[in-house]
């Protein structure tokens, strides 16, 4: 499977729930968003107890060959451009920025530095919300995947999408 036909399957996925835009930011093929607002009523809603507010900005890349240095670069745009459409507000929760990338060939040093990218952000001691990293890598040839830590529950949407294939080698 090519990386093209991967990332329409991957996009058809999201289409679902999400606002998919099939032109993303650059460097970023394609770009999605999910917005959520939740209140809570005591009887009527003139009694309203709490609102609450989660966003999910999730980007898509596509790359022929992905080595150290790119990832760095898309993980770093990924978090900037996710961080400049966070608001945080007392009844913001979650702002969760995702970066997955499809590729046809992955360095070995790529999964292991991916298990370890971390990023996350609370704003006013988590009063005002917070911002978590997920990330995922997917080998369109060889079907292996490699995540960090908050990133597999991507992987269980890369085996929905693909079918379940082994993690990348650590």
């Amino acid at each position: 499977m090519n990386i093209q036909d991967a990332l329409e399957r991957v996009l058809r996925s999201y289409e679902g729930y999400y606002n998919v835009s099939s032109e993303g930011p650059v460097p970023f093929a394609a770009s999605a968003v999910f917005h959520l607002h939740d209140e809570q009523y005591f009887l009527t809603k003139k009694a309203k107890i709490s609102t609450s507010d989660s966003h999910e900005y999730v980007y898509f890349a596509t790359i022929a060959v992905l080595d150290e240095d790119t990832l760095a670069h898309l993980v770093e745009e990924a978090w900037n451009l996710g961080l400049s459409q966070v608001t945080p507000a007392w009844n913001q929760k979650g702002s969760d920025i995702s970066l997955f990338i499809l590729t046809e060939a992955m360095e070995d040093s790529v999964a292991r530095l991916i298990r370890r990218t971390r990023r996350s952000r609370n704003y006013f001691g988590m009063l005002k919300g917070w911002s978590n990293f997920r990330l995922i890598a997917y080998d369109t040839v060889s079907g292996n995947r490699a995540y960090n830590r908050l990133g597999e529950s991507l992987a269980e949407v890369v085996d929905n999408i693909f079918g379940k294939r082994e993690e990348g080698k650590l």
